[in-house]
């Protein structure tokens, strides 16, 4: 076991959330205070920046604009100025009122990730540990933590923290997702596990192309059933049609929902306008107006649910069906629907990734509530189990739970860049000490 070495704060996770809150602290002049308290930051990738961002064939749900809002504040010009004249920087610039594809946007975060960790390297007593893998968490008889970690050369090192932040990201688990209950009886482990395919995989090149495969073996008869209302099952619906196109035909595709399905409007006005209905008062933000500002649709997945709502006077997209769940009660018609697919696309979210996690009693610690699939409470302190806050651990990023002040209605997750760089940021900078 390697030497303990102190910090104030250890980052554990580099990429959109764990940064997310270092660039909060430059923008409001706070990270040299924070550099000066001791901080670590471990990566297992390269380095600081997008993570696995610009793996995903998709356009971003944001505005391009979204992500360069952090090179402007006048703290931040001192550190990001030059790379205003980035040629990729200035393509996401052009491309600012549109929604830019998340490979530009992982080159952009990789840039502004570097000169943070050049940052933090400069600063006395602080670390950025890359090709580092966190192992476990361990509770410190003074209310501290320690983290282990595995370094390059395969040894373990220990990291002595007074508060934790865990940007480890989110992870969409196949047995869980095979197990979970469709409706009474009903699992997708019974008879249709072959045919299941986590949404997430279908983002990378690679899925692309065995999606395209698995349709074009199935010929004419080619069907696809996609398990969820959320952003990611409508990123699946438009994957499928952007790669499979020429194979699907009207009906080839069902997407499966609970509830309502939200679309984002800037205003209750706008949504009328377009022939939208399906929201009340709860559902608009009072901060800025906006209907279904936190958990709607946008970009792409708007788009496509616009086609297939018939808002708008847009064209029908006849190629998709919708069936709501919560609404048919024989499980035996999801099953026959089941019993068509070629494949199935499940998208029932994500789930926050956690370290092995002991108390102070040396008991092990479950963190996050199961059931919310909620890791922290809304100041994006970490829960246990029970609810009851860990004291000293906090966590961001995608999965986490950390909900923004918005419509009263909002039950989910949001996620996105900019928050990390903003709202949730900031919870994350007074949890450890930083900002008032």
């Amino acid at each position: 076991m390697g030497l303990r070495k102190k910090f104030h704060c250890v980052f554990v996770g580099g990429g959109p959330g764990g940064t997310g809150p270092l660039v909060a602290a430059l923008q409001r002049g706070l990270l040299p205070r924070l550099l000066e308290q001791r901080l670590a930051v471990v990566e297992r990738g390269r380095g600081l920046g997008s993570g696995t961002l610009g793996a995903y064939e998709l356009r971003s749900d944001s505005m391009a604009g979204a992500f360069l809002e952090c090179l402007e504040p006048a703290p931040a010009r001192e550190v990001f100025g030059a790379l205003a004249e980035r040629p990729h920087v200035q393509e996401l610039q052009r491309l600012r009122t549109t929604h830019a594809p998340l490979r530009l946007v992982a080159r952009v975060l990789d840039d502004v990730g570097a000169r943070l960790q050049r940052e933090i390297e400069q600063a006395r007593g602080c670390e950025v540990l890359a090709r580092h893998e966190a192992c476990e968490l361990r509770a410190a008889r003074d209310g501290g933590w320690n983290l282990s970690v595995l370094t390059p050369e395969g040894r373990v090192r220990t990291l002595a923290s007074r508060s934790i932040v865990l940007a480890l990201g989110g992870t969409q688990g196949l047995e869980e997702t095979l197990t979970a209950e469709l409706g009474p009886g009903l699992r997708l482990a019974d008879r249709w596990r072959e045919r299941v395919v986590l949404s997430d995989g279908l983002f990378s090149a690679l899925g692309r192309a065995r999606l395209r495969a698995q349709l074009a073996h199935a010929g004419p008869r080619a069907r696809l059933v996609v398990l969820g209302g959320s952003h990611s099952a409508f990123s699946a619906v438009w994957t499928a049609l952007e790669v499979a196109s020429d194979l699907l035909g009207p009906g080839a595709i069902t997407l499966a929902h609970r509830g309502r399905l939200r679309v984002f409007y800037p205003s209750p006005a706008d949504a009328a306008a377009d022939g939208y209905r399906d929201f009340g008062p709860t559902d608009v933000c009072p901060l800025t107006g906006r209907v279904h500002r936190l958990g709607g649709l946008r970009g792409d997945g708007r788009g496509l649910a616009r086609r297939i709502l018939g808002l708008g006077g847009l064209a029908p997209e006849e190629r998709v069906s919708l069936r709501d769940l919560d609404a048919e009660r024989d499980p035996q018609r999801l099953a026959a629907l089941l019993d068509e697919a070629t494949c199935i696309v499940a998208a029932f979210g994500y789930r926050a990734r956690t370290l092995p996690t002991w108390g102070a009693d040396r008991q092990r610690l479950e963190l996050g509530l199961p059931l919310e699939r909620r890791l922290v409470d809304d100041d994006g302190r970490v829960l246990d189990a029970r609810g009851a806050i860990v004291p000293g651990l906090f966590g961001i990023g995608l999965a986490s739970g950390c909900v923004p002040r918005g419509e009263q209605s909002f039950r989910g997750h949001t996620n996105g860049v900019w928050l990390y760089q903003n709202d949730t940021g900031e919870r994350i900078l007074r949890g450890i000490g930083v900002a008032a």
